[in-house]
């Protein structure tokens, strides 16, 4: 069951089976709660992704490698 609701101060709201999951605010999409969201899954996955700005993670893997960093910048454009 996915319930939409419209709210000025807290954007709009999409509630998935009764919890809040996605706000749509002021230009982003965001988790209502933290660590709570995925994006595809190990099984569904997305094709292709673009970023111009500033990505932060906890954690990268690429080609089944984990990549383990103390402190890293990368600029990344496009």
């Amino acid at each position: 069951q996915i319930e939409y609701r419209a709210n000025d101060a807290a954007g709009h709201i999409f509630d998935i089976n009764g919890t809040d999951q996605v706000t749509i605010i002021d230009g982003g999409i965001i988790p209502v709660s933290d660590d709570d969201i995925d994006l595809g899954s190990g099984s569904k996955q997305f094709k292709d992704a673009y970023f111009d700005g500033t990505v932060e993670t906890d954690a990268l893997t690429i080609a089944g490698t984990a990549i383990v960093a103390q402190s890293t910048t990368s600029a990344v454009g496009g």
